[in-house]
This record gives structure tokens, sequence and C-alpha cells, in this order.
């Protein structure tokens, strides 16, 4: 028998594993789309697309999966990383890359070099070196110009990918200046959570958020700025929970402490929905809340307590999953 506790470990764990295989080809990770079957590689010298938003290719169109790859070193060339998307893209039968992103990843490494002293006898000097690893993620699709075309019945680009939810049907975008009518209900709708966990956690952001057609944005940072609260390096579960209360630090072992280190997938998870938002440019802001506003309503949901309580604690889906 499946456990509504059960049910909410899963989803919580499903948002670092996203539910899928991971296979790895060269160095080329490529998370496929459940339900999307498999494709020929295309033609050589077929031309495939690298784009900002999926909306700009033609239609109808599906993503395959999630391509995603690591360089290390200082800011890579874009033209040249977008040449690596084209070309892995293509083995997988896509001829269009969409959303394409990057996280950097650094390390501290000390190491010693020799050289000769002023009296020729060889001296070590201790040098710290940073070293860079850039992950990269973008979108794989497949659109109808493709070579062979598409199946029928195929979910379309704007369905779900490995670590996207479906979206909301789009209603009818009125004859008017601004946001499209989805984007800004899902701004709007988000607000409106944040507004109800203003206190403790975002009394500063009040005034931005309690109005009528609030800037996505605006919205995200503050959502933001509530999980570094949370799930952050020095917020309530990783400090507060894990060191203040739980003396992780000094009891590793306990119980509690073993079953808070068990559930640190999905605080990592949670690090990579932040970061996603942090890299957001402003022009993407709106269409990025109307994809994924369910993995931010499933974050409020299961980690944040209403109060920074104890109390408050035990009644969060994710103690009741992972602690108790």
């Amino acid at each position: 028998m499946i456990t509504s506790t059960t049910k909410t470990a899963t989803r919580l764990i499903g948002l670092a594993l996203a539910v899928l295989l991971v296979s790895a080809c060269g160095g080329v990770q490529f998370e496929r789309t459940t339900g999307v079957p498999k494709f020929r590689p295309l033609p050589p010298g077929t031309q495939v697309q690298v784009v900002e938003e999926s909306a700009t290719l033609p239609t109808p169109n599906i993503v395959v999966g999630v391509l995603g790859f690591d360089t290390t070193g200082a800011t890579p060339v874009r033209p040249e990383i977008d040449d690596q998307f084209r070309k892995h893209a293509a083995r997988y039968g896509c001829d269009a890359v969409a959303g394409v992103e990057a996280q950097d990843e650094r390390k501290q490494q000390t190491t010693r070099v020799r050289k000769l002293g002023m009296d020729g006898k060889p001296v070590y000097e201790v040098k710290t070196v940073e070293l860079v690893t850039w992950h990269w993620k973008g979108r794989c699709i497949r659109t109808s110009e493709a070579p062979g075309g598409l199946p029928a019945n195929l979910p379309s680009a704007d369905a779900a990918g490995p670590d996207q939810p479906s979206p909301e049907a789009k209603p009818e975008v009125p004859a008017s200046t601004g946001l499209p009518e989805d984007a800004k209900t899902a701004a709007q709708r988000l607000a409106r959570r944040l507004l109800d966990l203003s206190d403790p956690y975002l009394m500063a952001w009040r005034e931005r958020l309690d109005v009528a057609e609030p800037d996505a944005m605006e919205v995200l940072e503050a959502f933001n700025e509530l999980a570094f609260q949370v799930s952050g390096a020095g917020g309530f579960w990783r400090k507060t929970v894990h060191q203040d209360w739980f003396g992780c630090p000094s009891a590793p072992s306990s119980e509690q402490c073993v079953k808070l280190a068990k559930a640190e997938p999905a605080l990592v998870a949670a690090d990579r929905l932040q970061h996603e938002i942090g890299n957001l440019a402003h022009s993407r802001a709106a269409s990025w809340l109307r994809r994924n506003e369910q993995r931010l309503v499933t974050y409020l949901e299961d980690l944040v307590p209403k109060q920074t309580s104890f109390t408050a604690m035990k009644e969060t889906s994710f103690y009741q999953a992972f602690l108790q």
C-alpha cells in the first residue's frame, strides 16, 4: 500500500532525479522525454537551429529530451558551444536546440610548484588555482521540418520535458499590450502564495508582490529570496535544523541527522531551481514562470514551514516524508 508520505517522498526525490534514465555518449548526457520514441540520426548536412525559445520554431514540434555536457576552463565561446549542441542534437534526430543554459561550478585546488631558489637549489611554492566546470543544458527538439517529419499523436515542445511540468492550456491572448494572459496569471498566482508567506520570510517584498499585475521577474526574485532562507546554505533546513536543532556537525550519526543527509537530494534540486531563476534574463521570466509554475508550487507546499518553529517544521511534507 502506497501511503501519502511515500508519495510525497517520491515527488521530492523526483525533483532531484527527474525520474528519468540518463545515458552518456562521449561525455554527453541525454535525458529522453517520457513517451517520446527514438529517432534516427539526421542525415549529414541537415541544418540544426539553436534558439532561445521553442516558440520561434516551426510547428508542430516536440521535445525529444534534454542534452547536457560539461566544459572546463574560462568562459567558453558561445558559437563553439552552439556547434556542440548542433552536432549532438543531430545524433538524436533533433533539428533544433532551445533554451541553452550553463551552470558554473568552481573549486579551489592547491598545487606545489617547483622552481630554483637564489642559491640554485629547488624550492617549492604553494599556489591556489580555481578550477571552473561549466554544466551546459539545452532542449533537444524535433520539428515538423526534420527529415522524416513527426509521428502522429506526440506531445508538443511546450509539453513536459525531463525537468519541466506540463503548462496549463493557453487561453486566448486578448488584444492588449503586456504579458500573455497565461503568463500574467502564473505571476499573479505565485505572488499571492508568496504574500501568504511574507511573514516571516518576505516582509520587504510585500509592496512589490501585492499589485494587480506583478512583474514576473520580481516574483521569481522574491521566490529566490524565500528559498535562500528556507533551503539555502544558511537557511532553515541546512542551518537552523541541521546545525542548531539537530546538532549534526557534532553528531552526524544520530538518527535524525542520518535521515536529513538522505534527504539532501531534494535540497540540491532546490539549489538547481534557484540557479535557473538566477540565470534568467528579464525577457524570459514570464514564459519560464508559466512553464515551471508547478515546480515552484511544489517547493512551497513541501519545503516551506509557515513559521520558523519546531512545530511548523513538523507540519511540512518534507519533514513527514524524510524525518518523522
